[in-house]
């Protein structure tokens, strides 16, 4: 999750339609979380879950997209200085995720040391859980490493690979991909990157101007597609080399549903609130997180069950997010402090 800067603070102005994505895609995460925090009480809740499964795949294409329309434009100034700063974000992300992971299981609520021990007995072991793919039963937010074993293959190969080469990596990582999730999702990234190295180079203008010009098309094809949902994941599960392109497709469709359906919004306080979830991507992601759990604990203490607690946790840590997000803003305008140590960890 790359961060466009922030004009307000004598940076790089920012890319509405960008904010507008990552933000959806933020709620998005909140609407996910209800339901699969609570799957083992509510089965019934597996409905929306099992129709989720594009979000984690475009976060890595929305990252990998920043990457290209943000970064190969500067590479005419320094090609060290863009790869060093790829390298920086890739460790300050992984750093977050190895420091959330250390205190998940220091506090033994939702990981302990000793399933950790039992579970990596071998090199295979370690291979299969923490190398060729991230078991989200033994370590939290893996997509945040998945996002920063990206950024450092993008720091290496930024600059240095053409057009063919770059679709010949990717034909490869779609058939390799069928064996490792954690080379699929750094391939997904490069297919954004690939994009949005293509839009700041103005080879998608026309394209792109024509498309917000259909605006009942993207959300007319992603029902068609939902409606195919079944058949479609027939295909992946007997040619999975395919499933690069098919999420890809589906990521896409929902995007640019997302700004078809804001543009729809005549009072902009939903837009506003939509956009500032997207300016701050990762620590809405991460404190989200938290939010729901939270909320599951104390609706599940009150004898809440099935939709009717899925509900009240949507609304209650959609608001609870947004007042969060909001106060940090706020926070950083008044506090240099409070922002050096915001950009610091996530810029």
């Amino acid at each position: 999750m790359v961060e466009p800067r922030d004009s307000s603070r004598g940076e790089k102005i920012r890319n509405r339609d960008l904010d507008i994505v990552k933000g959806m895609l933020v709620l998005m995460m909140v609407v996910y979380h209800c339901a699969s925090m609570a799957l083992s009480a509510n089965r019934e809740l597996r409905i929306i879950t099992n129709n989720m499964a594009f979000l984690h795949v475009s976060f890595l294409l929305i990252t990998g997209f920043l990457c290209g329309w943000y970064y190969f434009p500067e590479l005419k100034n320094s090609q060290r200085n863009v790869r060093k700063r790829l390298r920086v974000r890739a460790a300050k992300i992984m750093g977050v995720f190895l420091v959330l992971n250390m205190m998940l299981y220091s506090s033994g609520y939702i990981f302990s040391f000793e399933k950790l021990t039992s579970s990596l007995k071998s090199i295979n072991d370690v291979l299969d859980n923490l190398v060729i793919s991230m078991n989200g039963d033994l370590v939290a937010v893996e997509i945040l490493f998945y996002i920063s074993l990206f950024l450092l293959v993008a720091s290496i190969l930024i600059g240095r690979t053409t057009i063919p080469l770059m679709l010949a990596l990717l034909i490869g990582a779609s058939i390799i991909g069928c064996y490792s999730v954690t080379i699929l999702f750094v391939a997904f990234g490069m297919v954004g990157m690939f994009f949005g190295a293509l839009v700041a180079a103005g080879h998608l203008n026309k394209a792109w101007e024509w498309a917000k010009r259909q605006r009942g098309l993207p959300p007319a094809l992603l029902i068609i597609y939902l409606s195919c949902l079944p058949k479609i994941k027939w295909v992946i599960s007997t040619m999975p080399h395919l499933q690069l392109a098919i999420h890809t497709i589906e990521s896409v469709l929902y995007f640019a549903t997302f700004l078809t359906v804001i543009t729809l919004f005549v009072n902009p306080l939903v837009p506003g609130v939509i956009i500032l979830l997207g300016k701050y991507t990762l620590f809405s992601y991460l404190v989200q997180m938290l939010i729901v759990r939270v909320g599951y604990m104390v609706i599940q203490k009150m004898g809440i069950y099935g939709f009717r607690y899925y509900f009240i946790n949507l609304l209650a840590s959609g608001l609870i997010l947004y007042l969060t997000v909001a106060l940090l803003d706020k926070l950083r305008s008044r506090y240099l402090k409070i922002d050096g140590l915001y950009r610091a960890v996530f810029v």
